[in-house]
């Protein structure tokens, strides 16, 4: 099974590995950028994968209402501080990007209390 597994150093939003990927993993990494950034690379990541393939994206997620969570202003306040254009996004709000690159459909996996979710995306 580890044969199937495969690490490419490079820059992430360069990578051309043409149509032989089934899944990707993305871990808390769209949170560092705005929202044309995270399409542009989400759409990049696409044409990485196999028609239907999955995007498995790990990522702190804000509620609907962002003011309701002191974790997400929180969080935001953290992105606004370090990073150029950062940001705590909501589902709807990656949705729409997932969208925007290409995807057929995006669901959330609840994973309880917290940011931290899943969103499982079909490309």
């Amino acid at each position: 099974m580890l044969d199937r597994y495969h690490l490419h150093a490079g820059d992430a939003f360069k990578l051309t590995l043409g149509k032989t990927y089934d899944v990707a993993l993305l871990t808390s990494f769209l949170h560092h950028f705005d929202r044309q950034t995270c399409v542009a690379y989400l759409a990049n990541l696409r044409s990485n994968l196999k028609p239907g393939g999955l995007v498995l994206t790990v990522d702190c997620i804000a509620p609907d209402e962002r003011t309701d969570s002191f974790e997400a202003c929180e969080f935001s306040l953290t992105m606004l501080c370090t990073t150029p254009h950062g940001d705590v996004y909501t589902f709807a709000e990656f949705s729409q990007m997932f969208q925007q690159a290409g995807y057929s459909e995006s669901s959330l996996i609840n994973l309880g209390e917290g940011l931290d979710q899943v969103i499982r995306t079909v490309a």
